[in-house]
């Protein structure tokens, strides 16, 4: 709810500032129904609308640690490194 609460204050703060929303205007003019006439920001009505259980739907579908890639740098002759991450991250 906090973070729920800083976007609806960042899009209020938009529409409040003509510098920000005057090209907010002329993207939706140019650009129609295309996605790049969205507002990064989303709208109030969405903003309100998003559920922890979308969140989660979100969350579970995008993020993966598939073909994911790690480095690990630095001095490690006093630790059993494979052990170590096995244990860290499984």
């Amino acid at each position: 709810e906090k973070v729920r609460a800083q976007l609806l204050a960042e899009v209020k703060y938009f529409w409040d500032e003509p510098k920000l929303f005057a090209k907010q205007l002329v993207k939706e003019a140019l650009y129609q129904t295309h996605p790049y006439s969205k507002n990064a920001l989303g709208t109030q009505k969405a903003i309100e609308s998003i559920t922890q259980k979308d969140l989660i739907a979100f969350y579970k579908k995008y993020i993966s640690p598939q073909g994911a890639k790690i480095a690990i740098v630095g001095d490690f002759d006093t630790y059993n490194l494979p052990a170590l991450l096995k244990n860290t991250l499984d």
